[in-house]
Formats: structure tokens, C-alpha cells, sequence
């Protein structure tokens, strides 16, 4: 048990939670379930036995190791799951009638399987930590109430004992009734020692007593004499004068009741920092009383809340007394630590450690982020897009809340997409492969109604497969059916691309789906060739980064006896272009990663050369490669000495190698300023609210390793200056 506990948590971490338990309160509330406890445990067990389908990164080290918020998911109902399933296992026998001590064995069962940490020898049970409790005490109170609660039921026996009956058989409503009525009724022998105790009792109440030391707290004008409610003029001499003999009683004994002393307290000033004044018989009290016999400690710019206190803080520091501020600082440490960081943040030429420059860090980045780590495309694609973002979500394992109500889940509607292709075209291929596909050129030709009925069986064979709760369910659904209706564009699409030169005149054929380099994300999971566990190994700026990733889609065919491949990535995005300057910033990273992969790593030895690569997307018409200005770029073109690569791919390939290089130094050296050469990131970038993006724009700051920082400060740098004949500058 306890190592299963200890698997717990590490699983519970690496996703992100503080322990097992806030993952499981965590997937209670994303679930939003209001059904009872088969619906749960149904729902709980779709979603624990969910992969992960989508793009994603390797598992690694930390809360920074999850990319994909449907493996978080699933992680928390895996631990979710076993929980649930334990205590519907300790209930279901609740279900059943029993007698009462048989009903005290179940409660004292449950709270032993839910490691409650109480037992009926009072200590707490092996096999992990127990629940928390809130505070000193608890434990007695809880032995206590076990104790009571077991008298009250064994004394249910013992009258059935006495009237020679059987015991009465109590069904779980009749329980939570009686145990509704003992707790209303029922003393529980629990010692309550007061010594040495503050108690807290009305005005009213304090005057009965005979305490050594007395505080009158809330003694401010208005409050103590309270105001006299007589509303009738007629009764405003009798009335009022009656109130105010009352107040004055009361207020005597409350001065006359302690033994050794009396302290008045009342606040000095208002939410709005301005002076309050005592009550009208703490003045008097001042007034008859020599001062030798009275003790005052004065608060200036005591505060009746934290709002108050800083409003004091800072009136009495443009005052020029500034003594408030750093006791206000101290006490409100979120608000010291948000004015330091909008301090930094307001001024200077570069980024600074508030705004995700982090040197210090670089050791551990280094090491983290060293020559083991398994880099994948999103990873490079997010830190050249913003580094910002990178470090928020990467490093620091930081996700934006998520919203309340349902909406299109795109990642899960490209993974519905991606898995009905693998359906759509082992189907049309037969179940061919490895030279047994159809060619695309046949594909196209195909009649559309027959080509419409395999995309829709594809399409529903891909729904069937994913799994999500009921309320997710329905948006699935939705998802589903707006995937369906693609089906059409697709076969026109595919007739275009089978015509172009992209497929040799469709002699080319779409032979391999899915195929991943790199360790599988699921243990449980089975490469099948030419997918690979080994990650690629890229050369880069004198060592070797490691890749992972999955390919979408790989056509195959030759040319003048040459093998050759397209690498084709699938999109559904409403607009989607490649554009080369993107690919060579690290924006659009995938396709020369996976098309350079395919050549060296997973068709390795087979001496293909790739052909084409690009977008397909559904929705903008199909297959879009990357473009310079209106002219695509081509890994390999024909010679007269057969296939040979061209010079902007050459051009292209030491542009991305240069830019993977900086990235990686960047990461490494714990550079990730809040910049994106995409003009509307500041507008959409998930982390925009905390990024600053805008304003660090406005201050046209740059990052310290950009090259224009140096010529800047440069610029910026003061000339020399000539002492003149009277020693002033």
C-alpha cells in the first residue's frame, strides 16, 4: 500500500498536482458530472483509459513534462478511478439493510479505506498518508464521535436485547436520520480546558464574568454607546434618556469586571485613511483617570483592512513619511512581489528577471534540456513563436484556466481527423502497404458517392474510438459531424493533387500514416515499421539533438528508378499557409523536421529522396507547400544526371539548422523574453494577460542576446568629456 501511495504522488506530480488527492478533487470539477456514482465511475473509467492521440512531447522529469491537457486528464482519472472504485467498493454493502453495530463496522470501514486516520485503536492506519485534518483537537473530537456514535447504536441492541427481539435492520436512510438526530442531541465527551485561553463573548456576556484582563474591542464613536433607535418625536426624552442610563450601566460593569486591567481598542482610521475618533466614554474614562494610571499605545495608520492599510501606506509616504510602507509591504508579500515586478518591468532597453530572463537558472536548464532530452517540433515551434509562452508552459508547467462552458476542442478535432485518414485509407487501399497501395491517380477517380460513404464510415469507425464524458460526448459529436462534411473537398482535393507534379501524376501512393520516431507516449503502446522508438539524431552547431515526432502522412513512389517521398501534414484550420520565412524563423519547424527524419532516419537505407513536402488543409483547399513569395520550394528536382536537391533547399536547410541552434542556446541559457515576430500575438498569445507583451513593445525592449542590444547601449553610451580652464565639466 505505502508504495503504491509513493506511485501515486509521482504520477500525481508529474502531471502537475500537489499530491494524488488534488488531482482527484481536480478531475471532479473538469468532469462537471451531475449524475450519480455509476455515471462517475463509467465516465471516470472512459477517460482513464483515453490516450492521448494528438501531437505531443515525450514524458520527462517535473510538472513541466505534460503538453497535452488530454493526457492530464486522463492521468488524474487513472487516480481517480482506483479511488472511486475503492469507496464504491466499501459502499456498495451499504446498500444492503443491517443491523446497527453491523452499520458502525461500515463507517469505521470506510474511513480506514479513505485513510482517514482513524481507526478503532485510535492511531492512524498504515498504507499512506491520512486526510489532513484542520487543526488541534480534531483527533479526540473524531475518537469521540466514533465512540458516541458506536454507544448510540450498541444501545439499539441492547433494547432489542431487553424486549427479547431481533435487532432492528436499519437501511442507509434510516442511518443518516438517526445520526442527523444524535449529533443534535448527543454531548461528545471531549475535555474543553480554558486555560489560557483568549475567549471572545458580546458585551452582554462579558459583563457576567470575572476575567483577569478584559478587552473592549470595536470602542469607536457610533458604536459604543450604540445610537438610540427612538424614531418618535414624543418618545425621544423618555426614550433616549432610558437608552442612554442602559449604555452607561453596561459600560460600568464592563470597566468594574476584570480583575488586573481594561483595554480599550477602536480604530484610528476609516477604509478611506481618515481619523476616527473614540467612543464618547473612552474619553471620559481619559479625562477622570490621571495619566499614570493609563497606558497608551497608539497605531498611527493602524488600518481596519488591507485595503486601508495601503491607502494609510501611501498617503503618509506623499506626506513624506515613509516609516508605514515597508510594514505594509511585509504583510501584504502578493502585493510587495506585483509592485516589484510592474517596477522592473516599466523601464530599461532589455527584458529583465521579471519578464523571463532567468541566467541563474541556466544550470539547471542546461541539465534538463541537455543532450538526453527529446525535443519535438511543438517545443522548438513554441519558444521561436514566443519564448514567453515556452516558459510558461514548458518550464514552469503553467496552463491557462480553463473555461466553463463547452466548446470545439481543435486538437481533439484534429485527432478525429488524423484517425479517420488511417481508417479512410487502409480502407481504400485494401489494407495494402509497402507498395500495395492504391495509387492517389485511382483514388481520385473513384465514383464521389462511393468515395462519401468510405470517408463517412472512417469518420464514424475514428468517433467510436475516442472515448470522452457525456457532456463531452455531445461537442464530440458536433466535431464529428463538421469532419464529415469535408468529405467531398477531399475527394477533389485529392484529384488535384494526384494531376500536379507533387505525385509524378499520381503515380505516388499514400502508403504510411502515423508514423512515430522516436519512444512511443504510451508504454503499452506497439510501433509498427517503419515507425521507430529511436529518436533522430540532428547535428547541430557541433553536437547532436535528439528528436521525437509523429508524421501524419507519407506518400510513396519513383522517379527514372529513384525512390522518392512526400512528407504531408494534415491541418484543419480555416486558413493555412507555409510560408518559408516561417519555416526558417522556427514557426513552422514540422515539415522540414519530419521530411529530413523520413530521409535519414526512418526510411534510412532504402535511399529515397524526398520529392515534396506540405500542408494538406481540408479547408483551404489541400495540399499547400511551403512557399518563397509565389514560388514553392522543392526538396529535389530532376537533372540530367537524374534527381538531385536543389540549391534553395540547401539554402533553406542551413537557415532552419542556424535558427534550432539559438533556440536551443536560448532555452539553455534561460532566455525567454515575452517577443513574437507575429504582430498579433500580443492580442491571442495564451499567456497574454500576464506577458506584458504590449507594453514591453511600446519600450521597444529587446532580449540579451540580441545582437541590436550592444549597438544600442552603444549609441546610448555618454562621449568623453574635456575638463574646461575651471575644472567643471
Amino acid at each position: 500500500a505505502a508504495a503504491n501511495a509513493a506511485a501515486d504522488r509521482r504520477t500525481a506530480a508529474a502531471q502537475g498536482f500537489a499530491g494524488p488527492r488534488g488531482a482527484i478533487e481536480w478531475h471532479a470539477r473538469e468532469l462537471r458530472l451531475a449524475g450519480g456514482q455509476a455515471e462517475w465511475l463509467q465516465q471516470t473509467a472512459t477517460l482513464a483509459a483515453d490516450k492521448d492521440d494528438a501531437a505531443g512531447d515525450q514524458p520527462a522529469a517535473g510538472p513541466a513534462a505534460n503538453d497535452s491537457p488530454r493526457q492530464r486528464r486522463a492521468a488524474a482519472a487513472r487516480l481517480a478511478h482506483a479511488a472511486l472504485a475503492a469507496i464504491a467498493e466499501e459502499l456498495h454493502a451499504w446498500a444492503q439493510p443491517a443491523a446497527p453495530l453491523a452499520w458502525h463496522d461500515r463507517l469505521l470501514g470506510l474511513l480506514r479505506r479513505l485513510r482517514y486516520g482513524v481507526a478503532e485503536s485510535g492511531t492512524p492506519p498504515a498504507g499512506g498518508d491520512p486526510i489532513p485534518r484542520v487543526g488541534p483537537g480534531d483527533a479526540e473530537r473524531d475518537a469521540a464521535a466514533l465512540t458516541a456514535i458506536g454507544d448510540a447504536f450498541a444501545s439499539l441492541e441492547r433494547l432489542a436485547e431487553w424486549r427479547r427481539t431481533d435487532p432492528p435492520s436499519l437501511n442507509a436512510e434510516r442511518v443518516a436520520a438517526l445520526v442527523g438526530e444524535w449529533r443534535r442531541t448527543l454531548k461528545l465527551d471531549v475535555p474543553n480546558p480554558t486555560e489560557g485561553c483568549v475567549r471572545l463573548v458580546s458585551v452582554e456576556a462579558a459583563r457576567e464574568l470575572r476575567p483577569r484582563r478584559l478587552y473592549l474591542v470595536g470602542m469607536s464613536e457610533q458604536a459604543f454607546p450604540a445610537p438610540a433607535r427612538a424614531s418618535m418625536v414624543d418618545a425621544a426624552a423618555a426614550g433616549v434618556a432610558g437608552h442612554s442610563s442602559r449604555e452607561m450601566l453596561l459600560f460600568l460593569q464592563l470597566v468594574l469586571a476584570p480583575a488586573e486591567s481594561v483595554t480599550f481598542s477602536y480604530a484610528a482610521r476609516d477604509d478611506a485613511g481618515q481619523p476616527l475618533s473614540p467612543s464618547s466614554y473612552v474619553a471620559e474614562v481619559q479625562r477622570l483617570l490621571a495619566r499614570a494610571s493609563l497606558e497608551v499605545e497608539a497605531t498611527p495608520g493602524a488600518a481596519v483592512s488591507p485595503r486601508a492599510a495601503r491607502t494609510t501606506a501611501v498617503r503618509e509616504l506623499n506626506s513624506g513619511n515613509a516609516r508605514l510602507l515597508p510594514r505594509v509591504a511585509a504583510a501584504d508579500s502578493p502585493l510587495a512581489a506585483g509592485l516589484r515586478v510592474a517596477l522592473d518591468r516599466a523601464g530599461g532597453d532589455t527584458f529583465g528577471p521579471a519578464e523571463g530572463i532567468t541566467p541563474g537558472a541556466a544550470p539547471w536548464l542546461a541539465e534538463r534540456y541537455g543532450p538526453r532530452h527529446l525535443w519535438s517540433p511543438t517545443q522548438l515551434e513554441t519558444y521561436a513563436a514566443c519564448p514567453f509562452t515556452f516558459f510558461m508552459r514548458h518550464v514552469l508547467g503553467l496552463a491557462p484556466a480553463p473555461g466553463l462552458e463547452f466548446e470545439i476542442d481543435y486538437r481533439r478535432r484534429g485527432s478525429l481527423l488524423h484517425n479517420a485518414m488511417v481508417h479512410l485509407h487502409a480502407g481504400l487501399n485494401g489494407g495494402g502497404g509497402n507498395g500495395g497501395a492504391t495509387p492517389l491517380s485511382e483514388l481520385a477517380k473513384m465514383p464521389d458517392a462511393e468515395f462519401l460513404q468510405e470517408f463517412d464510415a472512417a469518420i464514424d469507425a475514428a468517433r467510436r474510438a475516442m472515448r470522452a464524458p457525456s457532456q463531452q460526448a455531445a461537442v464530440l459529436d458536433i466535431e464529428a459531424m463538421q469532419t464529415r462534411g469535408w468529405g467531398a473537398d477531399y475527394h477533389t482535393q485529392l484529384g488535384k493533387y494526384a494531376k500536379a507534379e507533387h505525385t509524378l501524376a499520381g503515380a505516388m501512393r499514400a502508403e504510411h500514416f502515423e508514423v512515430r520516431f522516436g519512444p512511443p507516449r504510451d508504454p503499452g503502446e506497439v510501433l509498427t515499421p517503419p515507425s521507430t522508438p529511436e529518436p533522430f539524431a540532428m547535428p547541430i552547431d557541433g553536437e547532436v539533438i535528439l528528436l521525437t515526432g509523429q508524421i501524419d502522412r507519407i506518400d510513396r513512389g519513383e522517379k527514372d528508378g529513384q525512390p522518392v517521398f512526400n512528407v504531408v501534414d494534415y491541418k484543419t484550420a480555416a486558413k493555412q499557409t507555409a510560408p518559408v520565412d516561417q519555416l526558417e524563423d522556427g514557426r513552422q519547424l514540422q515539415l522540414y523536421l519530419y521530411t529530413l527524419a523520413t530521409q535519414q532516419h526512418v526510411l534510412r537505407g532504402e535511399g529515397a529522396a524526398p520529392w515534396r513536402l506540405g500542408y494538406w488543409a481540408l479547408r483551404d483547399g489541400g495540399f499547400k507547400p511551403p512557399k518563397r513569395g509565389n514560388q514553392a520550394v522543392a526538396p529535389s528536382k530532376l537533372a540530367d544526371d537524374g534527381l538531385q536537391p536543389t540549391e534553395d533547399w540547401a539554402k533553406f536547410g542551413d537557415a532552419v539548422r542556424q535558427r534550432l541552434g539559438q533556440i536551443v542556446r536560448g532555452i539553455r541559457g534561460g532566455e525567454f523574453p515575452a517577443i513574437s515576430p507575429d504582430e498579433n500575438y500580443v492580442d491571442r498569445g495564451e499567456f497574454r494577460t500576464i506577458s506584458r507583451m504590449g507594453q514591453a513593445r511600446s519600450l521597444q525592449k529587446l532580449a540579451p542576446s540580441d545582437p541590436a542590444l550592444a549597438a544600442l547601449r552603444a549609441s546610448k553610451k555618454p562621449a568623453a568629456s574635456t575638463p574646461t580652464s575651471g575644472g567643471a565639466p
